[in-house]
């Protein structure tokens, strides 16, 4: 029997935080939405303004976060509420943000992912479309920071995610599919380097960001601050990974395997995969 489609039984209450990078006040509700929809963001503080759909073809940014976009409108950090989607099987959602970026929270996708699955998923009247890989895909970044993905076709989707970095964390690899566990994936909070803060800041970026919403690292991969788990970072870097693949509209039947990358070599590895398998129509609603 075909899959069909699913998407929240109800809305979700709403989720209220601040930025991870703006620092400002934000507020995220998820509601249902029809067959075909796919996922897409609303900026609900701005009325009238046009949806903005979770393609590759709406990247408009991918430096530390995944910011999507349309006629002027922006929303980034969308990646972690995109996984806990992906995470608990849903394939339509209207995402309301009320702001330029979806509320950091604990730095995970785990309120996100508790927020669906209270509400529950129904089933719709539309079979998921299949998402076949055409033939393998890879592509490589060399140089200081040198990363890999690569998808080659299979029965269902597989994704692993090879950490690349100091200490002992360094080689680890951590995997995740439907039907799989999701709290390893969903609980990982986002991290960084304490080098990297003072950069990050000055950037206009991590404005948001302190001890319970940020893991961080020292040079020697150490942790700074008190993880949830050894591996933390690495999960993190999967759950971003999952996130960006979400992007997609349709998850492929294929095992993808990626060492090292964040979110720019992400953005370049979803618009090549894109153009392997066929993509829905963009939906053209307004809010």
């Amino acid at each position: 029997m075909p899959d069909k489609q699913r998407t929240l039984a109800r809305r979700t209450k709403t989720l209220a935080g601040i930025g991870l990078h703006g620092g400002r006040k934000a507020a995220v509700m998820i509601e249902p939405a029809p067959a075909g929809t796919g996922i897409v963001f609303r900026r609900a503080e701005l009325p009238g303004q046009p949806l903005i759909p979770a393609r590759p073809e709406f990247i408009v940014k991918s430096d530390r976060c995944t910011v999507i976009g349309r006629q002027g409108l922006e929303v980034r950090v969308v990646e972690h509420v995109i996984a806990a989607l992906v995470l608990a099987g849903a394939d339509n959602a209207i995402v309301n943000v009320m702001s330029d970026e979806v509320p950091g929270m604990d730095g995970s996708a785990r309120p996100f992912l508790a927020a669906i699955s209270a509400e529950g998923l129904v089933e719709l009247d539309r079979d998921r479309e299949p998402a076949v890989l055409a033939g393998p895909v890879t592509l490589a970044g060399e140089g200081k920071a040198a990363w890999s993905i690569a998808a080659e076709p299979a029965e269902g989707l597989c994704v692993t995610f090879r950490f690349s970095g100091p200490g002992s964390l360094d080689g680890v690899e951590v995997s995740w599919k439907p039907g799989d566990e999701t709290e390893p994936v969903a609980g990982a909070r986002t991290f960084c380097f304490e080098r990297e803060i003072k950069a990050l800041r000055a950037a206009g970026l991590g404005k948001g960001g302190d001890a319970g919403n940020v893991l961080v690292l020292g040079d020697d991969g150490s942790f700074l601050n008190a993880a949830r788990f050894a591996d933390e970072p690495a999960w993190h870097k999967l759950l971003d990974l999952i996130g960006d693949l979400g992007l997609l509209g349709r998850l492929p039947s294929a095992r993808i395997t990626a060492s090292g990358s964040g979110h720019s070599a992400n953005a370049d590895f979803i618009r090549t995969l894109a153009a392997k398998i066929n993509e829905p129509e963009v939906p053209q609603a307004h809010a």
